[in-house]
């Protein structure tokens, strides 16, 4: 019975109900269409036909260009001046090469005059010493030695050997001479070589003297 009566009596509030669930409804699915249609346009927002859009991109694109291209000049800006550093190198060593090279030629030079000095030093002794020895004779009263004769070396001692080296303006060459018996005989087959490595006549000029004047006694004996 009551049952019946809330049946009825609720009747009117379902019927009142119901138009306005479909109305809610209705709504609802009019808002998601509505937002279905405002889905494309907000895509469209980002597109690239958008004028902010293209300019951006635009943008990028140069600075990405002008990137690439720096980049490109900064490579070769490196090799130039990694050439230019490799001819920099390569004077200074030809620089380099070309000092020491007169370095050595005044090196030579120096040694050649020093040489030559020594030599002059050494033949200005030998006739002071030679006139030492004469005026000492000359007080004492001891007779001068008889000048030696040239006319056959192949017959000299060792004393004459030395008596000829002092008219030659050699005599302080004459302990050497002493020192290896070097008699007439063995004068006349005396090499520059031999000057050198054996009676230490290290001066060139000394050794070509010695070797013309062996020269003349070679001529007179033959």
């Amino acid at each position: 019975m009551l049952s019946r009566v809330s049946r009825a009596a609720g009747g009117p509030l379902l019927a009142a109900r119901r138009p306005a669930a479909k109305l809610l409804r209705g709504g609802q699915r009019r808002g998601m269409c509505a937002a279905a249609e405002e889905g494309p346009k907000t895509v469209q927002g980002i597109s690239l036909s958008n004028p902010p859009i293209t300019w951006l991109v635009s943008i990028l694109g140069i600075n990405y260009l002008l990137c690439f291209r720096w980049a490109i000049k900064d490579k070769s800006l490196a090799a130039k001046v990694a050439e230019i550093e490799a001819e920099q190198e390569e004077a200074k060593a030809k620089v380099q090469s070309k000092a020491d090279g007169n370095y050595d030629l005044h090196k030579e030079f120096l040694r050649k005059e020093s040489t030559v000095q020594m030599d002059e030093a050494k033949d200005a002794m030998a006739k002071t010493m030679a006139f030492v020895r004469k005026e000492s004779a000359l007080q004492s009263g001891t007779p001068l030695p008889a000048a030696v004769d040239t006319s056959n070396p192949t017959t000299w001692k060792v004393s004459d050997v030395l008596a000829w080296l002092e008219e030659e303006e050699l005599g302080d060459h004459t302990m050497a001479f002493k020192e290896h018996a070097v008699n007439g005989k063995l004068l006349l087959t005396l090499t520059e070589q031999d000057m050198y490595s054996s009676l230490n006549i290290v001066s060139p000029l000394r050794r070509k003297k010695l070797t013309m004047a062996i020269a003349d006694l070679r001529a007179k004996a033959a």
